[in-house]
């Protein structure tokens, strides 16, 4: 199947964000995970065709530091607040309000502020791949802090933690600079953290994988969305959950 597809750039706040636009119809815009883009996690495994084939109008955009939009080195230049203010440029220029909004991991947590900042540009909301750590804590965790490590060194071999590896050899093959995404991590919590937690108030579907070793914990943010629908795919990890046709079936079915 063929459709029409275009790429642009925006200007905002010191940024040149980048975005795609595929299809006619009503709007979904989608959010990549951290370390990825919005061609590695959504385009490539087959999203927009499956939207663009129900009627649907999918907006892709690179979040900053990601894929093609401009990248920055220290981590004040990522808070969730400007993360979310570059998808509102993104969506005014596309003319695209409301949409639908469908997020994985730090794009699920960056779609939820959004929708919690600008309800009225939300229709529907579908989460993914989220859980407590995107809730803003007074904690510091020192995860981000040994995957900005891990994704800093020129030694590779010589990264100790699982997890470093684990981002470390995911992110070398994004073609994102790791400098970058190691400046990201170094914010004080997740890329992607609720920092201005409020009402939710657009309908919401939050998906989970059964065996989410990176978002793990979901008491607090079941308490915090109780207006939330919960459903977990059965057999997935972080990772693979994006892979999942039974994920599709869910966001595609909740955004119909």
């Amino acid at each position: 199947m063929s459709w029409e597809f275009s790429s642009h750039t925006i200007e905002n706040e010191e940024a040149t964000i980048h975005y795609e636009v595929h299809g006619e119809g009503a709007p979904v815009i989608l959010l990549h995970g951290f370390s990825s883009s919005f061609r590695r996690n959504w385009h490539g495994v087959g999203w927009t065709q499956a939207f663009v084939e129900t009627g649907r109008k999918v907006i892709g955009p690179d979040l900053r530091g990601h894929g093609r939009s401009s990248k920055f080195f220290t981590y004040d230049a990522y808070w969730p607040s400007k993360l979310c203010r570059d998808i509102a440029a993104v969506q005014d220029d596309v003319k695209a309000t409301p949409a639908d909004f469908l997020g994985f991991s730090m794009g699920g947590g960056l779609a939820l502020q959004y929708a919690m900042l600008y309800p009225e540009r939300v229709r529907r909301l579908v989460l993914a791949g989220i859980g407590d750590k995107v809730l803003r804590t007074n904690n510091i965790p020192m995860l981000p802090s040994t995957i900005a490590q891990a994704l800093e060194t020129d030694r590779p071999e010589s990264i100790e933690s699982p997890v470093g590896r684990q981002f470390r050899s995911f992110a070398a093959k994004t073609n994102n600079d790791l400098k970058a995404l190691a400046a990201m991590m170094r914010g004080p919590g997740w890329p992607g953290r609720v920092d201005d937690l409020r009402p939710l108030t657009v309908p919401t579907r939050v998906i989970l994988a059964e065996h989410d070793h990176f978002m793990p914990e979901t008491e607090r943010l079941r308490e915090t969305l109780p207006g939330a629908e919960f459903v977990t795919v059965p057999g997935t990890d972080h990772l693979s959950l994006v892979l999942s046709g039974e994920f599709k079936r869910l966001a595609l079915e909740f955004l119909s």
